[in-house]
């Protein structure tokens, strides 16, 4: 996981055996949505900043992609088993509390890039 020091450069934060990507930090800066693989498929993470320690997992069926709303009330990610426009619901602070993910819109003649 790394971090943006504010001159330009990214610098880790922390080192785990799961691939973490994707960063995106919530309008109010207090939290960072990310993409890991530390179950073996890619889901969608949230981490309070700066101390990343409990992590909610936000999607179920793996994710990607995430974006937050502009008032950081929502979090939207892909759905990577079929492309699926998801958003959850965000509640609270200090606590973040998500709701249940929510089907925008499904995604025609999505691939997952596996061979046929």
């Amino acid at each position: 996981m790394y971090e943006f020091d504010g001159l330009g450069h990214w610098e880790p934060t922390r080192a785990t055996d799961a691939r973490e990507m994707q960063p995106a930090i919530s309008p109010d800066g207090d939290w960072i949505a990310y993409t890991s693989d530390r179950t073996g498929t890619f889901e969608a993470y949230v981490a309070r900043v700066p101390a990343l320690g409990d992590r909610l997992l936000l999607s179920t069926d793996g994710g990607q992609a995430r974006v937050w709303s502009d008032d950081g009330s929502e979090l939207f990610y892909r759905r990577l088993s079929d492309g699926a426009m998801m958003m959850v619901p965000i509640a609270g602070s200090p606590v973040l509390t998500p709701g249940p993910a929510e089907l925008l819109s499904k995604a025609a003649g999505y691939s997952t890039g596996a061979a046929i």
